[in-house]
């Protein structure tokens, strides 16, 4: 799988929540968070807590 973000034709036409994939939304949080004001201590307070939850949850489905 290649690494780096998908080039703008590959990226989905329409912005809205519902018809956005997850990865476009993570590509999205990612340009967020660059473009943003936030300190690089405080990046990992934000971006972490949701990894753990995903990581959470697949450990989740799996045992059940």
């Amino acid at each position: 799988m290649p690494r780096g973000r998908p080039k703008k034709d590959a990226m989905p036409a329409a912005t809205s929540a519902a018809t956005v994939s997850y990865e476009a939304q993570l590509w999205q949080m990612a340009d967020a968070l660059r473009g943003s004001r936030i300190d690089c201590v405080q990046k990992p307070l934000i971006v972490l807590p949701p990894a753990a939850l995903v990581a959470a949850f697949d450990s989740f489905a799996m045992s059940a």
